[in-house]
């Protein structure tokens, strides 16, 4: 079987999409430039993706809540690109 099949197949890419949010998440108030800003931007929606496609054994409700808190935090967020 393919590699990176096996990968998201096996639930191990939601270890490293919770570890690569987090990071994301702890840097937020550091960034100041335009650039970094927009990169930290898709380095946290290629961590939602790696979470998504593990695909957690969870209810749909925990997903709901992941997703909805993920949205808070991406839109609030007070160092986001103009």
């Amino acid at each position: 079987m393919n590699p990176v099949a096996l990968y998201f197949a096996s639930g191990e890419s939601l270890y490293a999409g919770v570890a690569i949010l987090m990071l994301a998440i702890v840097v937020s108030p550091f960034l100041k430039r335009q650039m970094m800003l927009r990169l930290r931007s898709v380095v946290a929606w290629l961590a939602l993706v790696l979470t998504v496609m593990a695909c957690p054994p969870f209810s749909w409700i925990i997903d709901a809540i992941f997703l909805a808190l993920f949205a808070t935090w991406f839109i609030l967020s007070k160092n986001r690109p103009r």
